[in-house]
Order: C-alpha cells, then sequence, then structure tokens
C-alpha cells in the first residue's frame, strides 16, 4: 500500500495516522498527492499559560500534514523527514478546531518545499508555515 493509499484510508475510518496522531488527536480528513489537510477538533487541553492554543502544537499539526503531503510522492523504497520548518503565527486561537491544509510547491529529486495554512473553524488563517522535506532511502 502506498503512502497516499494509507492516508485516503486514514481519512476514511476516521482513526490515527500515528502515534503522535493518537496521543494529540488530529486526523487527516482529506489526502490527494501532493496536498493532505489534517484537522484537531478539540484545543482546549493545548493551552498556553495566558490561554490561547500553544504554538508547538500549531506547528505540529503544520509540519503532520507537510510531511504526508510530500510522503504522497514517495516511491516504496523512500522515506522523508523534514529538515526545515518555519511558521509565521497571524491570530492566536483558543477553542476552536483548526485544520492544517498542506500542498507541495516545488518537489525536486532529493528535496521538496511545502506550505500550509493553518485556519480555524470560521476560515481564519491563524498559521502559515513552510517546510524543506528530503527523500531519504529506507534501510533494508
Amino acid at each position: 500500500m502506498s503512502y497516499l493509499e494509507k492516508l485516503i484510508y486514514f481519512a476514511q475510518n476516521q482513526i490515527p495516522s500515528c502515534s503522535a496522531a493518537q496521543m494529540i488527536g488530529y486526523r487527516v480528513l482529506e489526502a490527494e498527492k501532493g496536498r493532505v489537510v489534517v484537522g484537531l477538533a478539540k484545543t482546549e487541553n493545548f493551552h498556553n499559560p495566558i490561554g490561547t492554543v500553544h504554538g508547538g502544537i500549531i506547528s505540529l499539526i503544520a509540519d503532520a500534514a507537510m510531511g504526508y503531503a510530500f510522503s504522497t510522492t514517495l516511491a516504496e523504497d523512500e522515506i522523508s523527514t523534514t529538515v526545515e520548518l518555519k511558521i509565521n503565527f497571524l491570530k492566536a486561537p483558543t477553542s476552536q478546531a483548526l485544520r492544517a491544509e498542506s500542498k507541495i510547491i516545488k518537489r525536486g529529486s532529493t528535496l521538496g518545499l511545502l506550505e500550509c495554512s493553518v485556519i480555524d473553524e470560521e476560515g481564519k488563517l491563524i498559521a502559515y508555515a513552510t517546510s524543506t522535506c528530503i527523500v531519504l532511502k529506507k534501510k533494508q
């Protein structure tokens, strides 16, 4: 089963895609080649001391969405990892559901550039992230 097929399966069955997804509670909502949407339905458990969603949680769902989007382009003997992540926080969410909508901007033979918009349930942009991912060969 390809990475894309796995992500579609996770989205259709509304099950966690990995242990981090299970622990935090995010889910793959949509998946197609080069594009993945991740959702986090509940955020009230992830507040910082000032009462807004911790930036690390927002970064986590953005990184997951971009990593998943990149994985949809991998061959069966390849894996990938994030080598750089940049995020701009634009609005402080409190207890709203969040969506991380990611897509590939450029996919080369070794590196890929991705972007992700994190939006709240009102459609407002909460954060904008970019990522560079690298292709690695699976160890046999």
